[in-house]
C-alpha cells in the first residue's frame, strides 16, 4: 500500500509541476506578445511623426506637393490649388523657356520644340511659332501642324504671315483648313484679291462647286486683269454653265 500511496503522490506532484510550468510558459508568451506590441506601436508612432514632420518642413520651404494637402475624404486637391508646388512632373524651378528653346533649335530637336510651344505658348513668340512651323512643313507632319495652328490661334500668335504659311501647306493637301486660313489672313490685313481666288480654287479642287463659284466671283469683282484673272474667269464661266 505504501508503494501505491507513494506512486500516487508522485503522480500528483508531477501534475502540479506540469501546471506550474504551463502557467509560467503562458505568462512568458503573454510577455513576449506584450513586448512585441509595445515595439510595434513605438515604431508606428515614429513613422507617423516623421511623415508629418517632413510635410511640415516641406510646406515651410514652399515645395509641398499639393496632394499632401488634398481632402482625404473627397480626394479633391483643388481646395489648395493656390499653394505653390514643385512636383516631379512639373518644370524645375530654374526652367527657362528661352534657354530650352535655343538648345532645341541648335540640336534640331523637333519633338522638344513642339512640346515647348504646346506647353508654354504664352512664353513663345510669333517668330518661335513660325520657325517651328517651317520645320514641321519640311518634315511634312500634318497632324503636328494642325495642332500648332490651334495652339498659335488660342495664344494669339497666329498672325497673317503665319496664316499664309500654313494655308499654303494645307492648300497643297487639299485641306479645307487652307480656305479658312486664307480668308482669315485677308480680313487680318493681307488685302490681296488673290487670296479669294485661292479659296475658290481650293473649293473647286475638293468638289464644292457652289463655294468655288462664290469666291471666284468675289475675286473677279475686284476687276484685276493680271495674273490668274483670265484663268479664273474661264473656270468660273465653265462651272456656271454646268449648273
Amino acid at each position: 500500500m505504501s508503494l501505491i500511496h507513494e506512486a500516487l503522490e508522485k503522480a500528483k506532484q508531477s501534475r502540479l509541476e506540469e501546471r506550474r510550468n504551463s502557467r509560467i510558459d503562458l505568462s512568458r508568451e503573454k510577455g513576449k506578445k506584450g513586448s512585441f506590441l509595445v515595439v510595434f506601436f513605438a515604431l508606428f508612432s515614429v513613422i507617423v511623426f516623421g511623415y508629418f514632420l517632413y510635410n511640415y518642413r516641406a510646406m515651410l520651404s514652399g515645395k509641398t506637393d499639393v496632394s499632401s494637402f488634398s481632402d482625404h475624404q473627397t480626394g479633391d486637391s483643388t481646395l489648395y490649388s493656390g499653394v505653390v508646388v514643385e512636383t516631379e512632373d512639373s518644370e524645375p524651378s530654374n526652367f527657362s523657356y528661352t534657354e530650352e528653346f535655343g538648345k532645341a533649335m541648335k540640336t534640331g530637336d523637333s519633338e522638344k520644340l513642339f512640346a515647348l510651344l504646346t506647353l508654354h505658348p504664352d512664353s513663345a513668340s510669333k517668330e518661335d511659332f513660325e520657325r517651328v512651323v517651317e520645320i514641321y512643313i519640311t518634315i511634312d507632319d500634318t497632324g503636328r501642324l494642325e495642332k500648332l495652328t490651334k495652339v498659335a490661334d488660342s495664344s494669339g500668335k497666329l498672325d497673317e504671315n503665319l496664316m499664309l504659311k500654313l494655308a499654303g501647306y494645307f492648300e497643297n493637301r487639299r485641306d479645307k483648313l487652307s480656305a479658312s486660313l486664307y480668308k482669315r489672313a485677308y480680313f487680318a490685313g493681307h488685302r490681296s484679291p488673290l487670296l479669294m481666288a485661292k479659296v475658290g480654287t481650293l473649293y473647286d479642287k475638293i468638289g464644292l462647286a457652289d463655294s468655288a463659284l462664290k469666291y471666284y466671283k468675289i475675286y473677279l469683282n475686284f476687276g484685276e486683269t493680271t495674273g490668274v484673272y483670265f484663268d479664273i474667269k474661264r473656270r468660273f464661266e465653265y462651272l456656271a454653265n454646268r449648273r
